[in-house]
């Protein structure tokens, strides 16, 4: 059997593949560090006026709230507020 490129297809060429996909699996990483590694999962509670205002503030901008949380976090962290 041979694939779309005219390549043989073989266990080891099976195998491949299938690592080739679960390294691909999932969001990509955050961690610059690390490669392939999954980013850490950070996991916290606000009040509902802090997410509702969060919310209105990721739709306004068109960004994910994740990312806005994690750029006011580095902010803070690197002394920025």
């Amino acid at each position: 059997m041979r694939d779309s490129h005219g390549r043989r297809i073989d266990d080891a060429s099976v195998d491949r593949a299938v690592a080739d996909v679960r390294a691909r699996r999932g969001r990509p990483s955050l961690s610059e560090q690390t490669t392939g590694e999954p980013s850490p999962h950070v996991s916290f509670r606000v009040p509902e006026q802090t997410r509702r205002r969060l919310d209105e503030r990721a739709r306004a901008e068109g960004r994910p709230a994740s990312e806005i949380a994690r750029e006011a976090l580095d902010r803070y962290l690197s002394g920025q507020v």
